[in-house]
């Protein structure tokens, strides 16, 4: 229901509209419940401390509000069951707004958080937001306020960028953001909105709770527009906004209020990016845009796109002339080129929420193989030692076919033992026997990364295998199913999760001792194999979407807390790639799923031809 032809007093009030909100007690929910009551919502709102809540209500009640509490832990399934109900109870079976606010944190290095840490905050911040969107589902279907149901989820721009010791919290936030995106493009049809405010530094129990340095605070409080941190009621503000009749017209947004650049998060990217590059070209005694490729470790992949040229914008020309350049367009993900590359067969591309993908900046493409590796630059090496894994040592996780197989075979062929795992017995034994012929020093290990004994034995064998040291870690392993996101079960959830989640980051805690001992040039690497679907929002890919968004965000967590130890950690995302997961959704299409068919999917990558000529796995 959209609000146009209402009364301007009607677009911005919430009078007769009934609102969820979690974590209402203190801090940024306890805002958000007084700001939606204020507008004229009747506002539910639950915390874990029943004292609070009493103490909330008493004051509400004296201002005039209407708010009623119950208690609910909302990281335990059976409670967040609960408090639906008791919402059907209330509010007549219908629901206006559902405010996913509440979360913890989790103040630690990357390798010391256990799996207890893991388990609790991701299902208060992640698992609980997702499970509480399904179970509103059809009560936000009956929403009576024009603009129609609206979903706000409360995030943070810890979610977008890289900050050391906050590497769990950082991905259930950055999966949030995803989450937000993939349910607003599946339920649009719905008439349900779904935003998300992640803003950055807030005065609430969280963050006055947390030992940092004093150093650190100056620094971002100089990056800070306002010159100090957010006031809850002004993240409030913005999320009353969004649940109105006069934001009917917005979906899939997320709103990150922090940095100067008027306020873009992008601009902070590339100022993180110029944190890494200048200071290393400066210490040579030369300008960034000089060749680079002898001052910076950098990753060299190739991603199966179009064979038609691209030429770059006039702009950006001169900088093609270099060995080594990072490029934006529109202000899109930042991503570092080497012309190299093309003549060694490998083209280089990123994966972009751009409609029209960023493509190789070089004359000649050559799309035959999907290549992941990690080479190393060094001003003391030669070319060829800049371009051989010579010595090295890798795990790659899944690589009995799909991209996993092609990895292995890419390390292995630069001179890298390697060493990967599958679930399927048969299969790993048959690749190993092709890897022997092609001369190629390839060992196997039945593993399921999605169970950690699993995980742990592969670690072991790893150990033994190379002598307690690794050079490379590549998180290849993944699932993918088309589904519904009202109609994913908990074991759904818990699969892909731990799939596609859990056990990258699980594996890179058990491989860091052993990538601190790395002897070759460069450091450690670590590289997460994600997909466009972090970024982009698609109807019934809602888990492994999130699943996804949470890598990428692992990826510049760890790269920040580990850059110290001399491990690097990167990240490719592909677009559509001929794989047994892309089958599995091309195979639901037979079900008649309401959902976008395959080839839609690849149309938006505008590579449906193409698609077709990918080397076959």
């Amino acid at each position: 229901m959209v609000s146009g032809g209402r009364s301007r007093e009607e677009r911005w009030s919430l009078a007769g509209a009934t609102a969820l909100v979690t974590g209402g007690s203190k801090g940024i929910g306890h805002a958000i419940v007084e700001e939606l009551a204020g507008f004229g919502a009747r506002v539910h709102t639950c915390s874990r401390n029943a004292a609070e809540l009493q103490e909330c209500r008493r004051r509400w009640e004296e201002m005039g509000l209407q708010v009623t509490i119950s208690v609910c832990d909302v990281s335990v399934r059976a409670d967040r069951e609960e408090l639906m109900a008791t919402i059907g109870a209330t509010f007549g079976g219908k629901l206006d707004v559902l405010v996913n606010n509440a979360g913890q944190t989790l103040f630690k290095p990357a390798a010391e958080s256990t799996g207890e840490d893991y388990a609790r905050i991701m299902a208060t911040n992640l698992e609980s937001c997702f499970h509480l969107s399904q179970l509103a589902h059809p009560l936000l279907l009956g929403a009576s306020v024009a603009g129609g149901g609206s979903v706000v989820h409360v995030s943070s721009i810890a979610g977008f960028i890289g900050l050391p010791a906050l590497a769990v919290y950082s991905m259930s936030k950055g999966a949030l953001n995803q989450l937000t995106r993939s349910l607003a493009t599946e339920w649009a049809g719905d008439g349900i909105r779904v935003n998300c405010v992640a803003p950055g530094g807030v005065k609430t129990e969280i963050s006055t709770d947390m030992t940092i340095d004093p150093e650190l605070v100056k620094n971002e409080m100089a990056r800070l527009p306002m010159g100090r941190i957010a006031e809850p009621e002004e993240v409030a503000s913005m999320v009353a906004f969004l649940c109105m009749p006069t934001a009917s017209y917005m979906t899939g947004q997320v709103f990150v209020k922090m940095f100067k650049n008027n306020g873009d998060v992008r601009g902070r990217e590339e100022e993180r990016c110029g944190m890494v590059v200048t200071p290393v070209a400066e210490a040579q005694g030369m300008p960034v845009t000089k060749r680079t490729s002898d001052l910076v470790s950098c990753l060299a992949y190739a991603l199966p796109y179009g064979l038609r040229r691209h030429r770059p914008p006039a702009a950006s020309r001169r900088i093609c002339d270099h060995n080594c350049f990072v490029m934006k367009r529109n202000g899109d993900i930042a991503s570092l080129f080497h012309k190299h590359a093309a003549k060694k067969k490998a083209t280089t591309a990123a994966a972009t929420s751009n409609p029209d993908p960023i493509e190789p900046m070089v004359e000649e493409q050559i799309h035959e193989r999907v290549v992941v590796a990690s080479f190393h630059g060094r001003a003391s090496g030669s070319r060829h030692e800049r371009w051989s894994l010579a010595g090295a040592t890798a795990l790659v996780t899944g690589g009995s076919k799909g991209i996993g197989h092609a990895i292995v075979e890419e390390l292995a062929g630069l001179g890298a033992r390697v060493h990967t795992c599958a679930r399927n017995a048969a299969e790993l034994e048959e690749s190993r026997r092709q890897w022997a012929e092609k001369g190629l020093v390839v060992t196997v290990s039945v593993c399921d990364v999605s169970v950690p004994a699993d995980r742990e034995k592969l670690m072991d064998t790893v150990k033994v295998t190379f002598a307690v040291t690794l050079d490379i870690l590549v998180n290849n392993a993944g699932q993918a199913f088309l589904k519904p996101a009202a109609e994913c079960t908990a074991e759904d959830y818990s699969h892909v999760m731990a799939t596609n989640l859990e056990s990258s980051f699980h594996l890179c805690q058990l491989a860091h001792p052993l990538l601190v001992r790395t002897s070759i040039a460069g450091g450690g690497s670590v590289v997460h194999v994600s997909s466009i679907a972090s970024y982009l929002g698609y109807p019934g890919l809602v888990l492994y979407c999130i699943s996804k968004a949470a890598m990428n965000q692992l990826t510049r967590s760890l790269a920040a807390e580990w850059s110290q130890d001399k491990i690097r950690v990167n990240c490719v995302a592909p677009g559509a790639v001929t794989t047994d997961i892309l089958k599995q959704i091309a195979s639901f299409q037979s079900l008649n799923y309401p959902g976008p068919s395959i080839d839609l999917i690849l149309q938006s990558y505008g590579r449906i031809k193409q698609a077709k000529q990918i080397r076959k796995f």
